[in-house]
């Protein structure tokens, strides 16, 4: 294969940092290694030094794969630095398209990794996973029972079973990756791909920001190595793997992929260079706004507001044959206790009831004490919390989230009324936003709508204007910014806080308007640039849609 690659002229000059990185990778390769581990921070010109590791070194057809479709238009682009004998560009030899491959093509993780969405083996095992975690957790006894209070789920709130349904298969696809059968769990689009990259003979695999690969990704392309007849594989990265939290599978498997790593650009070098600027951190502190702080103060009256409005009969407009609503809250306490259910079974004593739920023996009974009901006489008599010597509802999360848990996954979820179902998702908005999510099996902490409105706080937004009011004064014309933010804009702002935040909240579009809307950083012309969008200010409009086309006839 070497013998038909072209002869191939680099029409730039390596960086430094780029000619020590390559002087190594070549030495190990001629050594017989088939694996490189990368690291190069920011502005080091790692996508040049892959494209020179490919085109002027192993000179095999290669592949590349990135993160998105931002960075994947970006190694087919760098290939101008390239020219094939002749001035070919080297463009005309490269490909972005899975079914379309070249010499060099440029995909995207997902291409290869994209899992399918069922099959009798999966849903089997799946469903398995389902009864094991019930059975685990204590929702219930045996398997027939677990059996029952699935089929009971998918009669009362389909679209519920159906969401944590495919949850669990995309656990068992995630568990068969990872015992080596990842390839079984591919979408046949992805087997595609894989196998269009075998017919080119793809000798060179480059793995780009390669820290995602501890997870799926991962473990597709360790498997999909031996389809691809072990190919040489070179993993870049600017930031090496967080291992915190990760499995200890995904840590060995990743570790034994890429090795050590064979050269890491050290970041002086770059600053040296004269390709990273020199920083220095600094902190600018602001206080949310009022509104923001309010909402913050009163989280606790929309709890207090949920529990009172459960604790009374619901009313719901019946025709005839609708199916009734929950009942309130303090009967259903009552109930359960009186009857010794646990989720769709009952047991026979308060022994063998306390045993296998003691968190809501112990909360339930006082929950009902505290509002002044009287408890039978099975039931222990526990005293209260010093905090609740006055009578009502209790207010302490402690409580109230074991209590509200239950009712929300036995009584309002399974019920065959549509409007407990929506109740049951308020109460799950309303305690999620005090760091409480309700799961299927019991509640776990979150991060709260809360800490989101700390987190994107209009504060921080307004703060851009009087920090480069100052870098302008003291840098003047030479002052050059960058703002950089999470998102453009986001989905992920939920009903109970959109009064404060909205899609553009922390975002670049929020940054963007309010540099525009003040006489000082205006003058700026800010641009907007992410991997969809750009945004330019309009009194730059006329420069930059003439320097644009021009940009566009040359290319």
């Amino acid at each position: 294969m070497a013998r038909e690659f072209p002869q191939v002229r680099f029409k730039s000059e390596l960086r430094p940092s780029q000619v020590d990185a390559v002087e190594i990778a070549r030495k190990q390769l001629a050594e017989g290694k088939k694996r490189l581990h990368i690291v190069t921070p920011p502005g080091s010109g790692k996508t040049v030094m892959g494209l020179y590791l490919w085109a002027m070194c192993i000179r095999r057809p290669a592949v590349v794969f990135s993160p998105n479709s931002a960075i994947q238009m970006q190694w087919a682009a760098r290939t101008d630095l390239f020219e094939v004998d002749g001035g070919v560009p080297l463009e005309s030899y490269t490909s972005t398209d899975p079914r379309q491959l070249n010499l060099f093509s440029s995909l995207t993780y997902q291409s290869v990794t994209l899992p399918r969405r069922g099959g009798e083996d999966l849903e089997e095992t799946a469903r398995e996973w389902w009864i094991e975690k019930l059975m685990d957790k204590g929702e219930v006894a045996n398997p027939v029972e677990a059996e029952a209070w699935i089929e009971d789920l998918a009669e009362r709130n389909p679209e519920y079973y159906e969401n944590r349904f495919s949850g669990y298969r995309k656990k068992v696809r995630d568990w068969m990756a990872t015992g080596g059968e990842a390839i079984e769990t591919l979408h046949q689009s992805a087997i595609a791909t894989l196998e269009r990259l075998r017919e080119k003979e793809v000798g060179l695999v480059i793995l780009d920001e390669c820290h995602h690969l501890m997870g799926h990704w991962g473990r597709v392309l360790a498997d999909a190595q031996e389809l691809l007849d072990g190919p040489i594989i070179i993993g870049l990265t600017a930031t090496p793997p967080d291992r915190k939290g990760k499995a200890m599978a995904d840590l060995c498997r990743y570790d034994a992929f890429f090795g050590p790593i064979d050269y890491q650009v050290p970041l002086p070098a770059v600053v040296k260079d004269g390709f990273l600027a020199p920083y220095q951190d600094l902190v600018y502190f602001v206080r949310p706004t009022t509104e923001e702080l309010s909402y913050i103060a009163n989280a606790d009256d929309a709890l207090t507001a949920l529990v009172e409005e459960l604790c009374k009969p619901f009313e719901v407009p019946l025709e005839e044959g609708d199916p009734p609503p929950a009942i309130p809250l303090p009967d259903w306490i009552e109930t359960v206790l009186s009857e010794f259910r646990l989720g769709t079974t009952t047991v026979s004593s308060w022994h063998e009831f306390e045993r296998r739920d003691p968190v809501f023996a112990e909360h339930g009974p006082l929950f009902l004490k505290g509002i002044g009901r009287t408890l039978e006489a099975h039931i222990p008599d526990l005293p209260l919390p010093v905090a609740w010597v006055v009578p009502g509802i209790p207010d302490d999360i402690e409580t109230l989230a074991p209590v509200l848990d239950r009712y929300i996954r036995h009584a309002l979820r399974r019920s065959e009324q549509p409007a407990d179902h929506e109740r049951a998702e308020k109460a799950i908005r309303i305690l999620r936003s005090l760091g409480v999510q309700v799961t299927e099996t019991g509640t776990q902490a979150c991060a709260s709508p809360m800490s989101r409105v700390m987190a994107y706080s209009k504060s921080k937004t307004e703060a851009l204007v009087p920090i480069l009011t100052e870098e302008m004064r003291c840098l003047g014309d030479g002052v050059r910014a960058v703002v950089i933010t999470d998102y453009e804009k986001t989905s992920a702002i939920i009903d109970e806080i959109r009064h404060l935040l909205d899609e553009e909240s922390g975002g670049a579009i929020a940054a963007f308007k309010k540099l525009l809307t003040d006489e000082v950083t205006d003058r700026l012309d800010p641009v907007l640039v992410t991997g969809s969008t750009v945004l330019i200010d309009d009194d730059l409009a006329e420069r930059f849609l003439a320097t644009s086309r021009e940009w566009l006839k040359s290319h």
